[in-house]
């Protein structure tokens, strides 16, 4: 019983406690929460600019594709804020 205790209990808590300590924030979570530039710095882990296509040689589409993704995330957070209203409006 023992054995089936470790492997079932703590363990699995010993795993989650680990990717706690690793994972990063949602880039949503900190864009609800007014931290645009924490977001931006998450999302340039989440899709690292590759040292030849760096926006300072140049190519911006990289630069352009992160701002995309950002400004994406805003307008669904202002959708679902807009729907949040409307629905408990009526």
């Amino acid at each position: 019983w023992r054995l089936m205790f470790v492997t079932g209990c703590i363990l699995p808590t010993i795993m989650i406690l680990l990717a706690c300590v690793v994972m990063i924030e949602s880039p949503r979570w900190l864009v609800q929460q007014g931290r645009i530039n924490d977001a931006m710095n998450v999302l340039k882990r989440l899709y690292p600019i590759e040292p030849e296509s760096d926006f300072r040689n140049g190519d911006t589409k990289t630069c352009h594709f992160l701002q995309k993704v950002l400004q994406d995330i805003q307008q669904d957070l202002e959708r679902e804020e807009t729907m949040q209203q409307e629905t408990s409006s009526a």
